[in-house]
């Protein structure tokens, strides 16, 4: 058993940390992150719906079941022990024997403090499964201490082992979470107190150390401090101070960093905990050293952290770099750090480019489409489904790539012209934004998707990826062999890269264009063969724009001969281009527009005001004031005091 002072520690980001990502957390998301906070040295860890057992008939549907988030939980666990929630009226008795069966560990009933007699019978029968019980007192701040003491003894003669004063506001400050704690603990000497609190005011860190020094035996905690409402205690910060001052041993902190970085810091609720600035807390370390530190742990290979701990060890208030350098060589001799195991399933950090080795072409649109919308729940983004040209003609749609940006969660399926009124239809209740390539469907009906979708072009998308590959090789002369219409706006972009471009037909290929270029760019459905390669000179590089421009026996010439051919990845320009496309939209329905405020008229997102009128940024949700309009499209350079007076009764609004 702990000391009082250094409680066990219950991470509830798989449960209570789903309610900011729409209870999107999916079974393979709890099975990969149980197994790595386990491996963290966290001994209890909590699984599934935010309102525990059969939520998902009432309160929102999860990524999984919930026998499916507790199998994945216990078959990843290793020492850990693995629990769920239940709410009296949402789950039911049943579902307290299914956790059993599934293989779950304890099980932790919440009810309100007036309700508390609602816990007899789940508290009962999770006995006789041989479950941990742990009664969960919501709001327990609504009765005062003794009150709430009361209540607890009777749960307690009920069968539960575990006692929790809940925070559910946030709303408690450190004196009060003590006297709670610390009369819940003198009451109830054959049982564990536990407490769990949310971070409305900031004080979940300081509120738990209050409730560790009372004697709560163990305290609820969550990566990056994901939560319901404000979120959670941040188990970063709070093992962090709990070693900082003798405890938590079990806990491998580094580990629990990265793995919260890596794993929640970009989902929506997450709370951005830093490393680093963490780390500079724990070792005392100012800052002003940093630059030092991350020169010297480059030059021996270290984690910065390890070496910032070193430094401020040695000396807290001065610091060179020839110091450093020293104090890194010699830890670099007996450096033991713990790497975070295995990369994550739907997060890279900084990456945003996401491979898709989990969904082969083989896999449903359905299945890849929901992961899309799952992911801009998770990331608190819209979610975006592109159609982009299939220049090879592909029987069924195929999936190409995942991206995530500041704006949306953007996933990408090739298809053809024939194919497109089906897949929107199959998609468009799904995502939140269906956008076509305008390759794919003529003006006409074009129109008819008017309300319901977004366009881009991904003719520009294909040129803007083929000019980044001319001018990175300083390529000066270009044949575009082909008949698309792309050929031409590939023309057009290598054009102002001052790259001179011939195009052909593909069966109209001449010598001389041959051997004037030193870049051929296939962009045609006929197969361009070995002939054609070895009519080229040896320093001309080749791109099959189309993937299908050449046949492999080109590709084994061109191979055999040293001539570099390589297929353009156009990723980064589709994704650009449905960006705009989506940021367009919102600039027009969102930002621009006309309107009066007390009175004075308002204009923004380029509508020309009448003389007179004031201008501002945005229409929807103004921030800022431009000026005044000129009623020529312009911003007067000299105004009147009526026109300041104007000004000065908009920006009032706007405060």
């Amino acid at each position: 058993m702990n000391s009082v002072g250094d409680p066990t520690i219950l991470d509830c980001t798989l449960r209570d940390g789903s309610y900011p990502i729409q209870f999107q957390f999916s079974a393979e998301d709890t099975g990969r992150l149980v197994k790595k906070l386990s491996n963290a040295g966290v001994e209890k860890i909590e699984v599934g719906h935010g309102l525990g057992l059969n939520a998902q008939a009432t309160n929102g549907v999860a990524a999984a079941s919930d026998r499916a988030y507790i199998e994945a939980a216990t078959n990843a666990a290793g020492s850990a022990d693995i629990g769920v929630f239940y709410i009296p009226g949402i789950g039911t008795l049943d579902d307290v024997r299914m956790a059993a069966d599934a293989g779950a560990d304890f099980i932790r009933i919440g009810t309100n403090v007036d309700d508390w007699e609602q816990m007899e019978s789940p508290i009962t029968l999770a006995n006789d499964l041989g479950l941990e019980v742990c009664a969960n007192f919501m709001k327990s701040y609504s009765v005062d201490a003794d009150s709430l003491a009361e209540a607890a003894a009777a749960v307690v003669e009920y069968g539960a082992d575990v006692v929790y004063v809940v925070d559910s506001a946030g709303c408690m400050l450190p004196a009060e979470v003590r006297t709670y704690i610390s009369t819940l603990v003198e009451a109830l000497p054959d049982a564990t107190v536990g407490f769990h609190c949310h971070d409305n005011l900031n004080l979940s860190v300081a509120n738990s150390l209050a409730a560790a020094d009372a004697g709560a035996g163990v305290v609820d905690a969550t990566l990056q401090g994901i939560g319901r409402s404000a979120g959670n205690t941040p188990i970063e910060v709070f093992a962090t101070v709990l070693q900082k001052r003798g405890g938590a041993a079990s806990i491998d902190q580094k580990y629990l960093m990265d793995l919260g970085q890596n794993e929640i810091d970009q989902l929506a609720g997450s709370k951005n905990i830093d490393p680093i600035d963490l780390t500079a807390g724990y070792a005392r370390f100012h800052t002003k050293f940093l630059e030092m530190v991350y020169e010297s742990a480059a030059k021996y290979d270290l984690d910065p952290r390890d070496l910032m701990v070193a430094v401020a060890d040695y000396d807290e208030v001065h610091a060179t770099q020839s110091v450093v350098d020293d104090i890194a060589a010699e830890l670099s001799r007996t450096d033991s750090t713990s790497d975070l195991d295995g990369a994550t399933a739907y997060l890279s950090d900084s990456v945003s480019v996401q491979s898709l080795s989990d969904f082969s072409r083989w896999d449903s649109l359905d299945e890849f489409t929901d992961r899309i919308r799952r992911d801009g729940m998770k990331y608190g983004k819209q979610s975006v489904l592109s159609l982009s040209k299939s220049f090879g003609g592909e029987e069924e749609p195929r999936q190409t790539v995942i991206h995530r940006d500041s704006q949306a969660v953007i996933g990408n399926v090739e298809v053809t012209e024939e194919q497109v009124d089906v897949v929107v239809d199959e998609v468009r209740d799904v995502v939140d934004v269906v956008c076509i390539d305008v390759r794919l469907t003529d003006h006409v009906s074009r129109s008819e998707f008017a309300d319901t979708v977004s366009w881009f072009d991904g003719r520009d998308a294909i040129a803007r990826a083929l000019t980044h590959l001319a001018l990175r090789e300083s390529h000066s002369n270009a044949l575009l062999v082909g008949t698309d219409d792309t050929v031409e706006t590939i023309a057009s972009h290598f054009s102002w890269a001052d790259v001179s471009t011939r195009i052909r037909h593909p069966e109209e290929i001449d010598d001389g264009t041959l051997d004037w270029c030193n870049l051929l760019v296939g962009f045609t459905r006929t197969k361009l063969g070995p002939d054609v390669v070895n009519r080229l000179g040896a320093d001309v590089t080749i791109i099959d724009a189309g993937i299908t421009s050449f046949s492999e026996a080109a590709i084994d010439r061109a191979t055999s001969r040293g001539i570099d051919i390589v297929r353009s990845d156009v990723r980064a320009g589709y994704i650009s281009e449905i960006s705009c496309a989506l940021i367009t939209e919102e600039l027009a329905t969102q930002h621009m527009g006309r309107t009066d405020y007390d009175g004075v008229t308002v204009v923004a997102g380029g509508i020309i005001g009448d003389e007179g009128d004031v201008v501002v940024d945005s229409i929807q949700e103004p921030k800022s004031v431009f000026g005044i309009a000129d009623g020529r499209g312009g911003i007067k350079q000299e105004i009147s005091n009526v026109e300041k007076e104007r000004i000065a009764v908009v920006r009032d609004l706007l405060e």
